[in-house]
């Protein structure tokens, strides 16, 4: 049977970075934008024989900012893909956007060129919470970018929502949220403010909601949530009947996802093996060539990284506990040997936090709040027992494995 993979095309330009955020963007007045897609459409070609013949079954442009990137560049891109690749016959292809950069016009060209999926960075409809966050955007902004999706016929819309920000009342967070179900949009990702300790946020006095009071704050909006028939299905995703995103599915249940552009990831699975590449920083992107390394096709500069078999197993682990599905006994079992059941002690599932039944282990609707902590119990059970079993050498869970750059 043929697998199907995705595709993650990262566009990094932002009009204005967040204090918030960790991803690669760049900042820059003249950015290339047609040369930068001709750079992206070449990667796609030159690297599609190393996922033949896997089925491209989802695009994603993420970022930085996508909807600074004219729809003719969007869609040479999604062009190029669908002739380098064979395609599934009803390809979601998302678009991540910011409301102060959409317009009526850019929308529908956006939709025209094959877009279907729209992810709108809400983040709030609170003016004060979206200035604190330091967005580049209005509520009000917020509000028309929404009602212009819908004018340029997206049926497909996300929204991005932060809470768990301290100081701010459960109350006043499950309100803003109340204004977002209003639209009633078909996808919801609720995220909980993260901070890295280098943040300018943090710096300015600005921090994350304890986690006591960030769960009991997910718990309530969980259930607002669902009486807008939204039913979570991931710990930080909602959706509604038939419109959870096939993308972020296929890489949650371990499938290969090919990520093209500065700083992309891609994972390829390569039987008990991974193979992770690290695309090189927009400041080399432009100017690495093609190079056939030992493992994969990739641009010069590229990290490869070999991740070897506990700690592959591991990673899809944590990948599938983290949905409400959870991970499959015999599947787990067939690949690695290992029953998930037998990885927490008695305690764990004595106490709600895990359901194991004769298909599938899951974490509870309270232990899903939990999903970090659970799974890194579980790794550590997973590698005592993968290196005891099959003799492969321990690997700290917490660094990347070593790799080298071609």
């Amino acid at each position: 049977m043929t697998e199907d993979f995705a595709l993650y095309v990262h566009y990094p330009l932002c009009r204005r970075r967040c204090e918030y955020c960790d991803f690669p963007t760049v900042v820059a007045a003249d950015f290339p934008h047609d040369d930068y897609a001709t750079k992206v459409t070449e990667e796609i070609a030159f690297r599609a024989d190393d996922y033949a013949p896997s089925r491209l079954r989802t695009i994603y442009f993420g970022g930085g900012t996508p909807s600074l990137w004219p729809a003719t560049a969007v869609q040479r891109v999604i062009d190029r893909a669908s002739s380098c690749f064979s395609c599934a016959d009803a390809l979601e292809i998302t678009l991540e956007a910011n409301p102060g950069t959409l317009d009526r016009a850019s929308l529908r060209a956006l939709r025209a060129a094959g877009v279907n999926r729209l992810s709108l960075g809400l983040q709030s409809l609170d003016d004060a919470v979206l200035a604190g966050l330091t967005r580049d955007h209005t509520a009000l902004e917020g509000h028309r970018a929404f009602d212009l999706a819908r004018d340029a016929d997206f049926a497909n819309v996300n929204c991005d929502v932060i809470c768990g920000i301290a100081g701010r009342s459960v109350d006043a967070e499950l309100a803003d949220l109340e204004q977002v179900c209003h639209k009633r949009p078909e996808h919801l990702s609720l995220y909980s403010l993260t901070l890295s300790s280098g943040a300018p946020l943090r710096r300015r006095g600005v921090r994350p909601a304890a986690d006591d009071d960030a769960a009991a704050a997910l718990t309530r909006a969980r259930g607002r949530l669902e009486a807008h028939g939204m039913r979570q299905y991931e710990v930080s995703n909602y959706a509604q009947e038939h419109r959870r995103s096939k993308h972020n599915q296929l890489i949650w249940q371990g499938q290969s996802y090919m990520g093209v552009g500065a700083a992309a990831h891609s994972m390829r699975s390569g039987g008990h093996n991974g193979i992770r590449t690290i695309n090189p920083p927009f400041s080399r992107y432009m100017d690495a060539r093609p190079t056939q390394g030992d493992h994969v096709r990739a641009l010069a500069g590229t990290r490869v990284l070999v991740v070897p078999k506990d700690t592959f197993a591991a990673e899809l682990l944590m990948l599938g506990l983290r949905t409400t599905e959870g991970v499959a006994r015999t599947t787990f079992r067939q690949r690695w040997g290992i029953d998930p059941a037998t990885l927490w002690d008695a305690t764990i599932v004595d106490g709600g936090l895990v359901t194991i039944d004769s298909a599938r282990v899951s974490l509870t609707r309270r232990g899903i709040w939990l999903a970090d902590s659970l799974t890194v119990q579980a790794w550590r059970r997973l590698e005592q027992c993968m290196t005891s079993n099959a003799g492969t050498r321990s690997v700290d869970l917490t660094r990347q494995p070593g790799g080298k750059t071609i």
